[in-house]
Formats: structure tokens, sequence, C-alpha cells
């Protein structure tokens, strides 16, 4: 199979988007896989081919995969962790723990994350890595952190960095379960390595001296547990500590109504059992289990994904009753539902061979779901009821539960069937059975239409309280069916049917822009705008990841009407203190809002939310950049006073608005033209002291990507614009060339003010 290092190629997203539309022009079934070891985050362009990609992460593999493949024993995959290119290396252990170093951690870190972001304090991430390997497991504050790593730095850094080194599959700090999301940000984290391969590596001991020590190997095999939780939990279930006073359990799992707290035990005796009580307390309902010796053997419990422990009610999962004569003793426990009965090695819930690992099942069409055990009940039920309301199905009617999974399916998004026609992928949800997809087919144009659809405000409190968009595929496969039969998919609706239409789409992930909404958006530019206000009013009150649509808005002209309706509102609903989603949520509307609202309106916006009190600094960042393209006479001062009171990231936030990475519209005006020399002078002044000069040449600023060379480009302007404005540019260069903190642009500022200085050629 041909391959190519896609990433030396310029513009590569649009090439690949523009090939793929083509294929999709001519019918031919070709599938591109774009592999790489680097975040899929700091892949750049990548909303250029919304709608027409899956990401799939590939985590570590897993106990059973080593197992399997290399022979690997429990003890070997706890030693070595789940590294397959290091695995032929075992029987050396200073090969071994070499190749580990230099070609996966070093590469990981140099490479992929410090090469593709703008990292301000390599030192301080490659000491964070140090420091997950040596207290993985152990609570610690950021500031306790920070006196351990002894490197200049701040809290915010290195919550930063450790969310870089949790996407890159290395490292990640675990928050505190307390069942409100605002608390769990706000807490000290649980460092858990991700692989156990990064606490052994820099370990100077044997294989057996490290199994004897049997504290260490306590906490071997507790950040284990850890990593394979997280790298298989995925987006299924939510992962935390939990500790309160003398109290706490090693990992909680939070799916839906199931709350599990997981106590991990690698020695003799049951663990801190008083712990798993006053969990049980303190959250009513929850459950609680033992891994480990007198609990779930270690063994069975890496075979399977979060998910099915986070659901499983058997023995060790139920509230514990032993008593405390029974626990010293460890010869009997009482169970709930079980009564007492004597404690094994293994229970029949899951005694004897492990079941195939769902995630190893390859994304290929074809593939049946296989996520968690429940699928197989859930597939059985939607045939079964499928089959009894044939004849409803055909007219449209029929269950919602039924028409949510036909609507998937015929959106194309189920996995294994991003981008399928669709009608194969229905056909795969009813397992080729002719006469119910007949029937769906036949009644989804009619679906829409229905008499008892709720209206979208009511979808949208349902979407918020299940997690679940019930309602939104079924109605846009209903358009796309109309489509398809040749039919006008907004004739008949009425107001709402509109706003229920458009809200779906805002609702929905994984789908491309459907042909009738730009339509929509001319014809019904207000329903489309209340519509917009309806499903994003309550994502961006309660921190909600789900911005695409409103990036979408300040991509063309075309939504200008909508933007000029729905922004005004939207933009009165952002808390004084902000979440990262509502952030980017705040970045989208008000480069919405300077593209296409009244200059008034929004000028008074920005006036007035620039002065709130008590508001985060990445907020007020966003606040007064926007402002700077309203007056940077007005605004200039405030902002050089925000930057020198802060650190690095405030600048970052700031230049980020100022230069996106993708322009919103490349036509528009940059506002430093207009700009005073003495307001340029104070703003490079700022700026500069946070960004180093890049080496070479730069090009347009549409074809910069990182931070870095974005940064690079707008100081370079500056310095240009400044040495256009005369005395005034020759006294403010003169300024910046003396600044003992600007020492890094000398060159540039000083080559500048000669050319300024200069007498003109006769």
């Amino acid at each position: 199979m041909p391959s190519t290092k896609i990433q030396h190629i310029e513009d590569w997203p649009l090439i690949v988007k523009g090939q793929w539309d083509r294929d999709r022009r001519t019918g031919c079934p070709l599938r591109v896989i774009v592999a790489g070891s680097a975040l899929w985050s700091m892949w750049t362009g990548l909303r250029n081919l919304a709608g027409r990609f899956m990401p799939v992460k590939v985590r570590h593999w897993s106990f059973t995969e080593m197992a399997d493949a290399f022979g690997h024993t429990l003890d070997q995959y706890l030693f070595f962790g789940g590294y397959p290119g290091a695995a032929s290396l075992v029987d050396d252990v200073d090969r071994w723990r070499a190749h580990v170093s230099d070609t996966i951690v070093s590469p990981t870190i140099e490479k992929d994350i410090i090469g593709l972001t703008r990292v301000e304090k390599p030192a301080l991430m490659r000491r964070l890595v140090e420091l997950a390997g040596d207290y993985s497991g152990q609570i610690l504050s950021y500031n306790k952190m920070l006196g351990q790593i002894q490197e200049p730095g701040n809290a915010a850094t290195l919550a930063d960095y450790l969310d870089l080194l949790s996407e890159a599959g290395l490292v990640t700090g675990l928050s505190k379960y307390s069942g409100a999301a605002y608390a769990a940000r706000g807490s000290s984290p649980k460092l858990n390595v991700l692989n156990t391969a990064l606490m052994t590596m820099p370990l100077k001991r044997s294989f057996d001296e490290i199994r004897a020590d049997r504290t260490l190997w306590g906490r071997i095999v507790e950040s284990a547990v850890g990593a394979h939780l997280h790298n298989t939990a995925g987006r299924k279930a939510d992962l935390y500590h939990w500790r309160q006073g003398p109290h706490e359990v090693d990992f909680v799992l939070s799916r839906g109504p199931n709350l599990k707290g997981i106590e991990v035990k690698s020695g003799a005796g049951a663990g801190r059992r008083r712990g798993r009580v006053a969990f049980r307390e303190r959250f009513p309902g929850a459950r609680t289990m033992l891994v480990g010796a007198r609990g779930v053997p270690l063994e069975e419990f890496l075979s399977q994904p979060a998910v099915y422990w986070a659901d499983y009610d058997g023995p060790f999962a139920r509230d514990e009753t032993r008593t405390e004569t029974a626990e010293s003793e460890g010869d009997e426990m009482s169970n709930e539902e079980n009564g007492r009965e004597t404690v094994r090695e293994s229970t029949p819930k899951y005694a004897g061979a492990a079941r195939p690992d769902p995630w190893r099942q390859p994304i290929v069409p074809g593939w049946k779901e296989s996520e968690d055990y429940g699928k197989e009940a859930e597939r059985k039920r939607f045939m079964s009821d499928g089959r009894e309301q044939i004849a409803a199905l055909a007219r449209g009617e029929g269950s919602p539960w039924l028409w949510e999974r036909i609507g998937e399916a015929y959106m194309c998004v189920i996995p294994g069937h991003f981008g399928d026609e669709p009608a194969d992928c229905l056909r795969v949800r009813v397992e080729s059975d002719g006469q119910l997809l007949e029937a769906a087919l036949r009644g989804l144009p009619h679906f829409v239409r229905r008499e008892d659809l709720p209206p979208l405000a009511e979808i949208v409190e349902l979407d918020q309280e299940t997690g679940g968009v019930r309602y939104c595929y079924p109605v846009l496969a209903s358009l796309a069916a109309t489509v398809s039969a040749g039919g006008d998919p907004l004739k008949g609706l009425d107001d709402e049917g509109v706003r229920r239409a458009v809200g779906s789409w805002y609702l929905a992930n994984h789908v491309r822009e459907p042909p009738w909404y730009r339509r929509a958006v001319g014809e019904h530019p207000g329903l489309c705008a209340d519509a917009l206000v309806t499903v994003y009013r309550p994502f961006i009150r309660d921190g909600s990841e789900h911005t695409q649509r409103l990036f979408d808005l300040a991509a063309d002209d075309a939504s200008a009407e909508v933007a000029r309706l729905a922004v005004p509102t939207l933009l009165g609903v952002f808390p004084t203190r902000c979440a990262k989603p509502q952030f980017w949520a705040l970045h989208a509307l008000l480069w919405a809002g300077l593209l296409f609202l009244p200059r008034e309106q929004l000028e008074k916006r920005i006036r007035h939310r620039s002065a709130a009190r008590g508001m985060d600094p990445a907020q007020r960042a966003l606040w007064l950049a926007a402002g700077l393209f309203m007056s940077a006479k007005e605004y200039s001062p405030e902002v050089v006073t925000f930057l020198l009171t802060g650190r690095e990231p405030r600048a970052h936030h700031m230049l980020n608005f100022l230069m996106p990475e993708e322009p919103r519209r490349r036509d528009l005006p940059e506002p430093w033209d207009d700009w005073k020399a003495p307001d340029i002078g104070a703003l490079f002044e700022v700026f500069g002291r946070w960004f180093d000069p890049w080496g070479g040449e730069r090009g347009c600023r549409y074809e910069l990507t990182t931070t870095g060379l974005r940064a690079d480009w707008l100081l370079r302007r500056w310095i240009a614009i400044l040495a256009e404005r005369g005395p005034e540019g020759r006294e403010a260069l003169g300024s910046l060339a003396r600044h003992p903190e600007l020492e890094r642009w000398y060159e540039k500022v000083s080559a500048a003010r000669e050319t300024v200085c200069r007498p003109p050629v006769p």
C-alpha cells in the first residue's frame, strides 16, 4: 500500500477534501487512512474536513494483546508495559530501557508535542514526565509539583502541559470526583502514567529487585489499573479519584447513572474497606469493588474494558457488608444478592477465558458493534420491536426509540460506517432484513412531519438530561430521504418544523452540512437564529464541548443575518468565569460579531464585558483582543497592563484571537494598519517578551499554522509598520531597540530602524 509523509504537503487537508469529494461524486469506494503518532488535536486544517473523517485513537496495547502476541505474563506486562516495539528486548532490560527512552518517550515529547505546539518551557514538561513516573498513583497539588520539579513555571502552565501529555498517551492527571464538574476541575490531580513502562524505565534496578519491593510493586499495580481504565474508557465513561479526609478509593468510574468506586489491592488483605464504605455513604446508590487479592483477580480485570466494569453488577461490586472478623480472617464475605459465600479466586460471572476485546475490532464495512456486553441485548430488542412495528414504520410512525437508531444508521454515524451510503448503513442496522429495510426507507420521508414530535426546546432539554440526541438524527435522516426521492425537504414545514430541522443539524455530530441548510438560512434567518440560540444557550451555560457550528458562523457571508440576530443574545450567556469549551465558544462568537454585527452594538458589549470584575484571564484576553479591533487607542493601555501583570498564556490567548489559525475571512482589513505608532510600540513591547523571532522569511499570514510562526509574522509586520510611520515610528523603534526584555528582537528592530534612518539614494 503506498504511503507518504502527508504533513510535508502544503494545504494537505484541502487536497484530501477535494479528492474525497471527487471520489464521492464518481462513486469510488476509496477509504483513506491518515495515521501518525502526533496528537490529533495538533493537526492543523482539520476543520476543512468536517463531516469527512472519523478519528480513531490507537491506545496502548492491553494485557490481553501483549499476552496473545508475545506471551507476556501478568508480571511482565506490569513491568514492561504495553509497548509492542520493545517486547523483543525483555530479556535485556538495559537495552529495553534505552529503546523505550530514546525511540518512544523522547520522540513523543520532542517531535509530537514540543515540535508541533508552542511549549514555552520544554524543560518543565520533561521534568513533569519524570515526576509522574516517580509519583504515579499519588495526589499532588500543582504547587507541590512545582516544588518537586524546581523549574520556573506556574500552576496554569503545569495544567496545560498535563493535558498535552494526557492527549499524547504518556501521563494523565485524574480529577477528584465530587458530583459537580466545576469542583472536579479545581481539584488537585492524581498523577497516573498511561503505560507502566514510564515507571520502571528510569529505575536502575532489575526485574526481580523491583518485583520484590512490595511498596513499589503495589504502586505499579495500581498505576496499571488506572492506565487500563483510562485507555479503555474513551468517551463512554469518565475516570476520577476520590478522597475525603482519611478515606479514599483509588478510582471512580462514572457512566450515566452508574457510579463505581474501585479499590486496588496488590497484597493480602481486603484493602481500605472503610474508604469504600465512606464512598457509598457519601454517594448513595454508588457501588464499590475490590481489584486484586480477595476481589476481582487482576488478570481478569485487565481483560475487560472500563465500560464493562462500570456496568458490572456481579459479586465484589455490590454493597460490601463483611464483618471486621470475616475481613481479618479473609475466608468469607457477605453479598446483598448472593448471601454468604466463600471467597474464591474467580467467580462464575467471569471465570474461564477472557471475552474478545471489543477495542480490537477492525473498523471496516460489515463490522457489527460490540463495544460492550449490553449492545447485543439492544440489537435483539431493535430487531424484535422493528419487526412488530413494520406497518407503523412504513407510515413514519412507530417508536421514537426505533427511529433514533434508524436515523443514526441512515446518517452514517454508526461506528465503522462513517461516510458509507445511507441505504447500505441502514441495511447493516436491520441485518439485511428486506421487509424491515423497505419499511424504514418508505417511512423516513414522513417522520419529520409527525404531529407528535416535540418542539426544539424540548429536544435540547432531552439531550441535556439523557446525554443522547433522541430526535435529531431521525429528523435529519427524514429530510435527507426526501431529498434523495427528489422532493422538497422544507415544503410543508411550519415555523417550528424549520426550527426543529435546523436545530437538529446544530445538535448532530459527524454529519456533513445538509443541502437544504443554506436555503433555510437564506429564507428563514430569524428561525435559524432562534434555533441557534435554543441549542447553544444551554451548551454554553453548561460548558459542553460542542462548538463546531459556532465556528461555521464566521466562515462566510451566508450566515451573516443569522449571526446578526443570534450572536448578541449568546454573548450575554457567558458566565464571569469560563471553562475551556466556553472559552472556544466565546472565541467563535466574537469573531462572528466582528464580521457581522453593527460596530456600535459590538463596541458597547465589549466595553461592558471587559470592565467586569472577577473574570478569568483567558476570557478577559478575548474581550480585550476584540476591543483592539474596535479602538487600539482605547484598549492598548488596558492590554499592556493586563499582559504585564500576568504570564505567557494571556499573550497566547490574545495572539490566537488576533491571528487565528484559520482566518474567518481573508478580506477583513487588518486593524493594525490604522493603529498609531505609540500604540503599536506599546503592544510590541508586551507581546515581544513572550515570543521569540523565528529564522528565515515567512510567507503569507494565511499559510502559517503554529502559534510561534503567526507571532513571528505579526511582530515583524508591526516592525514594518513602524518603519513606515516617519519620526513617530523611528522613535518607537529606538525605544524598542533599547528595551532590556526585548534583546531577542534587537537584530530585527535595529535593522528596521537603520532602514528608516538611512538617507534616500539620490
